[in-house]
C-alpha cells in the first residue's frame, strides 16, 4: 500500500512547494513517514498483547494459546480497518471541499 500511496502523494506536495523548500519538505515527509509507521506498529502491537492477555488470561501474549492470540489480532485488525475507514472518510471530505472551492 505505501508504494501505491506515498509517490503520487509526495509528488503532489513536492510539485506544490516553492524550489527553495524542497529540501526541508523532503525531510518533513520522511519524518512524518518513519514516524508514523513506527507509531501504527507499537500501537497495533500493543493493542493486540493487550487484547490476547484478555482472552487469554495469561499476562504474557506470546505464551497465550493460539485461540487467545488469534482472538486477540482479529480485534486489532477491527480497530485497524476502522482506523483505515475515518481516514478514507477524512480524504474523501478533504478532497470534496477542495473540489467545490
Amino acid at each position: 500500500g505505501m508504494g501505491i500511496f506515498q509517490s503520487p502523494n509526495n509528488s503532489a506536495i513536492l510539485g506544490s512547494v516553492p524550489r527553495d523548500q524542497l529540501g526541508v519538505t523532503s525531510g518533513m515527509l520522511t519524518i512524518n513517514r518513519t514516524t508514523a509507521s513506527v507509531t501504527g506498529s507499537a500501537v497495533l502491537g500493543t493493542l493486540w498483547a493487550a487484547r490476547t492477555s484478555v482472552y487469554s488470561g495469561v499476562a504474557d501474549a506470546a505464551e497465550a494459546p493460539a485461540a487467545a492470540q488469534a482472538a486477540g489480532l482479529a480485534d486489532t485488525m477491527v480497530v485497524a480497518a476502522i482506523l483505515v475507514a475515518g481516514a478514507l472518510l477524512l480524504g474523501g471530505w478533504a478532497w470534496l471541499s477542495k473540489r467545490k472551492a
